[in-house]
């Protein structure tokens, strides 16, 4: 779950910072993770804006493995394209 702060220099642009938690049911990996998000948007109309995120992991999802010096991690783009009412 995302928790974003959203800084609005003018009436189009929009800056978000944040983190996000998430937790995954499966076994064998640590099942709380927590990410840094940042992002921009832009209202392109009153009904319709364009958001790219990136999201950062800050914790290891691997649970100890004394074979591996092995580290997971999911970081990623999100590009949102949104028509609103």
């Amino acid at each position: 779950m995302p928790i974003l702060g959203k800084y609005k220099p003018n009436e189009k642009f929009s800056v978000l910072l944040g983190a996000q938690l998430d937790y995954i049911l499966e076994e064998g990996i640590k099942r709380l993770g927590i990410r840094i998000a940042i992002g921009l948007s832009y209202d392109v109309t009153k009904h319709f804006l364009i958001d790219l995120h990136y999201s950062y992991r800050l914790t290891n999802r691997i649970e100890d493995m004394e074979d591996f010096d092995f580290k997971f991690s999911s970081n990623f783009f999100q590009l949102r394209i949104v028509n609103l009412p």
